[in-house]
């Protein structure tokens, strides 16, 4: 899965791709129950990109 750095590379991503943002952080007890799904997803659905965005708070 891709992950997102800067502000920038997510509103290209956002402007030019077909994807699905996964908003994640350590804090989240949920986020940590889809993490090992969204490989299996990911393969699944191939027409869209898979991106990851570490929310730090």
């Amino acid at each position: 899965m891709e992950h997102v750095e800067t502000v920038e590379q997510f509103n290209e991503i956002k402007e030019n791709e077909t994807a699905v943002f996964l908003f994640s952080a350590d804090w989240c007890p949920d986020c940590r129950v889809i993490e090992p799904i969204l490989p299996r997803l990911k393969s699944i659905i191939q027409r869209f990109l898979f991106i990851m965005l570490t929310v730090i708070n």
